[in-house]
């Protein structure tokens, strides 16, 4: 409660002079520091706070803070936001025809405010949705008479419309309130709630990522803005140091990373395979394989792509038997019936005994994201014995640049039972030179007013290379549900994987990392699902085996700056492998902040792992290296990544359910329609055996 008063206190002036976002310390943003996104949308930079307990003293925990918000002004101009256009003149018919459901998506909910005045005195209204004709096609029962908006509006109003073209706001879900746009404005300060798209999500981190420097000036520049004339601190007895903490923080020595041959090599957070270079174990040779062409890319052009993509397969000691496999143009035609194509052509150009089409290398244009979404749910879920897949996009394709077929032949390799990059166990993990395994859990959730459902992902390593994962997936039966209700049947159908794997030798140790926990939810998660983890082990007669239970945060807004530049890394951040236990970490409990990448854009966030159970009695220093070595081991990186690669695989097995749905679902999360081989009572395609059995999600 004590806590609670605090962060009313300090919440309260602020509040007063900024615009105010979320519980607890909140976020305050200025409207005077707008920059403009596409798509009809503003960035307000500001900042946050929150109040923390640490040991022995209250930190306010400040950081710079952006979101989006709609434009104010009049409904029309907002419109003309959402299009691009400079006045309304420009929008074209068809535009409004085409984008009316994504129109109707971005305006609801929007609180708007009448331009005059009304019989009913009532001037605020909230937009649920648009009338599908214009205000002088579109007609209402009033007074027993039909009669077109148009129309009502000069008899009742003497109001004539300038566009009586343009669709009409509904302000009520049995549509009986029916307002022409032009006569509506936007009230100001209302935050956008929905996903972003590509567009602006890219101008979005252009906009926001800033040298730590710089970001360090901002926060200082917050605590005089919000708190430089706070008198209601002093008048409760609280001051504000005016000075940043200075903590102690330790930096583990970087590992030396293994290859093909025996070569090593010293990483400190990036590396790459230089001269002789080849995969620390490369995949089964590629010897049945096909290309799909999904757009109008010249096939000389493709060619000439796939003969560089198999010379660099060799060259990371991958054999490639057939380095002309055929090219099947599949412009318009629908996906599964394009890679029923492939795998009979590859299966008729085939290089010794095999017996089944190793991959498929679809080439897609980038713009119909559905064609992505059917080719996983028709290779993944319908064709047998199942496909693999590696989609690229034709701009890459034409470009044919080295450092892209870099990148592209990590996923194929890691697809197809390869391992890109190692470590020496009993040097980098001697707590892990044992059968153990590494799992991570996350739940995806729908956007903000989205219909759609939540999706828990679980992922585990099945090897001794703790490099090769395999994951499953299942719908929450309570849309935004947090808590995981089938972990138990999840884990039991990895730990099925690992023992094929392994079956002589069950898991000593499970190392468990759960992704998507707020600091609210520890008591929550911890009793409701390692319980469920310990009657999985105990089901596979591994009852003896020690949990380690541990959470992940990747969005706090805890930031930290070198304070000597000479301690920084190039991009001036905290350097990879830094870890901070003490001072801003819980006074009792086991937590600590781990940069595990090297600074590439902005300002560095560490990820914040907290351990709630631990039967392995783990040292801070060891789970401080596990943790650390594992972020080398990510299957799509030549870099160390932010945090363990259990969790990323889970995320990303939670965003491929969308594409196994029925029919699979769209941006917005809202299931479309079904496609051939499904059962339609089903919420998603079963994954075929083999695919299952694979790192298909990388």
């Amino acid at each position: 409660i004590a806590l609670t008063v605090i962060q009313v206190l300090v919440r309260h002036f602020p509040a007063l002079n900024f615009l105010v976002s979320g519980g607890g310390g909140g976020s305050f943003f200025s409207p005077k520091s707008s920059k403009p996104l596409p798509d009809g949308l503003v960035v307000h930079d500001g900042w946050y706070q929150s109040v923390r307990p640490t040991y022995r003293s209250l930190l306010l925990n400040m950081d710079v803070s952006s979101t989006t918000f709609y434009p104010t002004g009049s409904l029309i101009d907002v419109v003309c936001a959402f299009f691009g256009a400079r006045n309304i003149t420009d929008i074209r018919p068809d535009w409004l025809r085409r984008d009316r459901n994504r129109l109707v998506l971005y305006l609801k909910g929007l609180k708007t405010k009448l331009t005059y005045e009304n019989h009913t005195k009532r001037s605020d209204y909230k937009i649920a949705a648009l009338t599908k004709e214009g205000a002088r096609e579109t007609v209402q029962e009033i007074d027993g008479k039909m009669i077109s908006i148009a129309d009502y509006y000069l008899t009742r109003h003497s109001i004539r419309l300038e566009f009586p073209t343009l669709p009409c706001a509904v302000m009520d879900k049995k549509g009986r309130v029916i307002i022409p746009m032009e006569l509506l404005t936007v009230k100001p300060g209302q935050r956008h709630t929905g996903k972003l798209n590509d567009k602006q999500l890219a101008d979005m981190i252009k906009v926001t990522a800033v040298r730590p420097d710089q970001r360090l000036r901002r926060i200082e520049d917050g605590r005089r803005t919000l708190h430089g004339r706070n008198p209601m601190l002093a008048d409760w007895g609280f001051a504000l140091g005016d000075r940043l903490v200075e903590i102690e923080a330790h930096q583990m020595q970087p590992p030396t990373l293994t290859f093909g041959g025996g070569r090593t090599q010293e990483s400190d957070g990036s590396w790459n395979y230089g001269r002789g270079m080849q995969f620390r174990l490369p995949c089964r040779p590629l010897a049945c394989w096909a290309v799909a062409v999904f757009d109008r890319t010249d096939v000389r052009a493709v060619e000439n792509f796939v003969g560089h993509l198999g010379q660099k397969l060799e060259s990371m000691g991958v054999q490639v038997h057939n380095q002309q496999p055929p090219i099947i143009p599949a412009f318009d035609l629908p996906p599964e019936q394009v890679l029923r194509k492939c795998q009979q052509a590859a299966l008729a150009e085939k290089r010794g005994d095999i017996n089944y089409c190793q991959l498929v290398l679809c080439i897609l244009d980038g713009r119909d994201k559905l064609v992505y979404k059917e080719i996983k749910a028709a290779a993944e879920t319908v064709i047998l014995p199942g496909l693999m897949t590696q989609c690229c996009l034709s701009r890459h394709v034409m470009a044919n640049k080295p450092a892209y077929i870099s990148n592209l032949i990590l996923k194929i390799n890691a697809k197809m039972f390869g391992v890109n990059v190692g470590l020496d166990l009993a040097r980098e993990l001697p707590e892990l030179n044992e059968p153990a395994i590494i799992m991570g859990a996350d739940v995806s959730h729908p956007p903000p007013g989205g219909n759609g459902m939540s999706i828990a992902a679980l992922s585990a390593s099945v090897d001794h290379t703790y490099a090769r994962y395999r994951a499953t997936y299942r719908r929450q039966p309570h849309v935004r549900s947090e808590m995981i209700q089938n972990l138990e049947e999840m884990a039991i159908e990895l730990f099925a994987l690992f023992k094929q794997s392994n079956p002589r030798y069950p898991p000593r140790k499970v190392l468990f990392y759960r992704d998507g926990v707020s600091e609210g939810q520890f008591d929550e998660v911890a009793f409701e699902e390692i319980p469920q983890l310990k009657k999985a082990l105990a089901a596979m007669g591994w009852a003896d085996t020690k949990l380690t239970f541990i959470t992940v945060m990747k969005r706090h807004h805890a930031r930290f700056f070198p304070t000597n530049r000479n301690d920084a890394d190039r991009s001036g951040n905290v350097p990879a492998g830094t870890v901070i236990d003490t001072g801003v970490t819980h006074p009792s409990e086991f937590d600590f902040y781990l940069f595990s990448h090297p600074g590439l854009q902005g300002t560095s966030r560490p990820s914040h792992y907290h351990v709630l159970y631990d039967e392995n009695a783990l040292t801070c220093e060891a789970l401080h290296r596990i943790t650390y070595r594992q972020c080398y081991l990510f299957a799509r990186s030549t870099r160390a990544v932010g945090t363990v690669p259990a969790v990323y695989y889970a995320d990303i097995a939670a965003t491929r359910a969308s594409c196994h749905a029925i029919g699979g679902i769209d941006d917005t999360s809202t299931v479309m329609s079904g496609m051939t081989g499904r059962n339609s009572n089903q919420t998603f395609g079963d994954i075929i055996p083999a695919i299952k059995q694979t790192m298909y999600f990388t």
